[in-house]
């Protein structure tokens, strides 16, 4: 798929995802939409706590998706350029060690660290192969 359809599809998951994030969502089902976006399983074992606070919940679930989001579509940096991944760094840097926050962005950090570790291996094997030709 080219970039444009991929960011059109973000965009629907996004729209979807914060159509259940409003004020009258359904707890579980916000709860469920936030471990689905971190990549995590109800009841995993070592899943940060999804926070009670349903505007909290439905925070991170924009966070989540929006840096997953980054992480696959943004260019490679150029030197001098900041990173995708310095933005969730950033998130993690402020949080309070001891915030629920903290261990949601550690855990975000990590999976947006290895989407953007993918899209890199992605844009240097289409460089590759467009070499070959």
């Amino acid at each position: 798929a080219n970039q444009a359809d991929e960011l059109e599809r973000l965009k629907a998951e996004l729209g979807e995802r914060l159509a259940h994030a409003g004020t009258a969502a359904d707890p579980a089902r916000l709860r469920s939409e936030l471990l689905a976006a971190a990549g995590l399983a109800v009841g995993s074992s070592g899943a940060p706590a999804p926070p009670l606070d349903a505007a909290k919940k439905a925070y991170l679930l924009t966070v989540t998706t929006c840096e997953m989001a980054r992480a696959e579509l943004a260019p490679l940096p150029s030197q001098g350029d900041t990173c995708p991944v310095a933005v969730i760094l950033a998130y993690l840097q402020v949080a309070q060690p001891s915030s629920e926050d903290a261990a949601w962005y550690a855990h975000l950090a990590e999976r947006v660290f290895s989407k953007f570790l993918d899209h890199c291996e992605g844009v240097r094997g289409a460089g590759a192969l467009a070499a070959k030709r």
